[in-house]
Formats: C-alpha cells, structure tokens, sequence
C-alpha cells in the first residue's frame, strides 16, 4: 500500500504499523516542503527561526529545519526546554510560538508543566487586553492541549481554578485532564458545567466526564434532567445528545467499560 501527496509517492515498509507509516508520511511531506524553503514568514520570524535551530545544534540536538522540533525525544525536549521558552512570543506569527509550546511537551516532558501553567495565566490576560483576539484564543486552547497531553496531578488546583474562571471555549480540554483522575471532588464542577454552560462543546465534555464515576447512581437524574425531549432524525445533533446521556448512564452503570460506537 502506498499514497501519493502532490507527486510525492510512499510505501508502506514491510511491518511498518499503519501510525508509523502516517507519521512518516506526515514527516516526509513536511521535509519535502522545508527543502524547497515554502516559508511565507516575515523576515524577522526567519531569522528567529535559524537562530534557534542553531542554539538547537551547540546544544546537541541535530536539526535542519525548524518543524524538526516537533519530532524530538524525551531526552532531546528536556535538553531544549530552557532554550524553546525563551522563544516564545518572540515571532510576529502566534502560530509559531503555540508550535515551540507543543514542542516543549515532546514525550509527555513534565518538566514543561509549571511553564505551561505560568503561561496560560499570561496569555490570558493578553487575550483578555485585546477583547478576546483569535489568535490568542487559539493559543489559550492549544496551551490547555498540551497540558491534557501531560497530564500531571501536581496541579489539579491550577486546573480547576482554569475551568472555573474561563475563558469557557479555551478551558474545555481541561475537563479531560481532570476526568482522568476521577476526583470525587471533581463531580459538583462537572455538574455545573453541565447543567449551566452555555458552551455545546463544554457541555458534551462535562457529560464524558460524570460518566468516569461508575456507581454513583446519584449522578443519574441529573444527567436525565438535560435529555431532549422529542424525536430525532439518527445523525442529527439531538440524536447523538441523548444518546451519549444513555452511554453516560451505562457507563455509570457498569454496562460499559469504554465508549461504544453510536
């Protein structure tokens, strides 16, 4: 099995699993882009760019191109940390800072989390000082992807504190990280969210998680208390609602140990 990408022809490698092959795919294409230098940056980011592949490299880290630094191990993002933070918000494009921070967290590196924390605090009250600018929205909600990818206990507080205080589009993720400890403590959050957001996506969250709780038959008649009423065409919005209330409530039930197919 093969694919072609704008006159780019790869196979499959025998036992190559199908992610690896997707990864390489993805990797190839991307190196092909960077060898014919499809960079639309400003002429400042460029510069910033080749200076940080060059810090990169006295660092021990081998890397031609800058979206190289997606692909680091472990070890190498460790290595990088102290030098990646002190590239952030130094590009005119927002864009090519959320990609450091997603760098940053290469291997689930723990080591970024009180960054990405501090971070998030200052990015927000940019976004907050611009009437809520796009391009900082979609920094806030990658920031929380990153720490959904890590996953760290240490700071649940920071956490809740996130979701409680908003902004609620951006902070969603978030619910996936707390659901992921199953805090008791967590529950009345949920519900409020649930019950009150104005926000679809954060509501739909909220539900997965009060399903995590199983046993607490408690939780039952409130998730009940959301269902539409009447019927639905299947595929429909209002359809795949009321259905995820039914799996919720299976799941809490014991009937389900993972989300089933609709």
């Amino acid at each position: 099995m093969g694919l072609t990408i704008k006159h780019l022809s790869i196979e499959r490698k025998e036992g190559e699993s199908l992610e690896q092959f997707k990864l390489r795919v993805v990797y190839t294409s991307q190196l092909e882009r960077a060898k014919k230098g499809n960079d639309n940056a400003t002429e400042h980011d460029k510069l910033m760019k080749d200076k940080l592949i060059e810090e990169c490299k006295k660092n021990g880290v081998e890397i031609q191109y800058f979206f190289q630094l997606q692909y680091t191990n472990l070890e190498q993002t460790k290595l990088l940390f102290p030098i990646l933070k002190k590239y952030v918000g130094q590009f005119d494009n927002v864009g090519t800072s959320i990609m450091i921070v997603f760098s940053m967290t290469n291997g689930k590196n723990k080591d970024a989390n009180p960054y990405l924390i501090d971070l998030f605090r200052k990015v927000r009250r940019v976004y907050y000082e611009r009437n809520c600018d796009k391009d900082y929205s979609r920094f806030l909600e990658h920031i929380c992807s990153c720490l959904d990818q890590i996953k760290d206990k240490k700071y649940i507080c920071e956490y809740r504190q996130f979701l409680k205080e908003g902004p609620e589009d951006e902070t969603t993720l978030l619910i996936d990280v707390l659901k992921s400890f199953k805090k008791v403590d967590d529950i009345s959050l949920f519900v409020d969210i649930y019950k009150n957001s104005k926000c679809s996506d954060r509501r739909w969250f909220a539900l997965r998680a009060l399903s995590v709780y199983k046993g607490h038959k408690e939780l039952i008649p409130i998730l009940e208390s959301e269902r539409l009423i009447g019927t639905f065409k299947i595929g429909s919005q209002e359809y795949y609602w009321n259905r995820t209330i039914d799996v919720a409530i299976g799941r809490i039930n014991g009937i389900y140990k993972r989300w089933p197919g609709y």
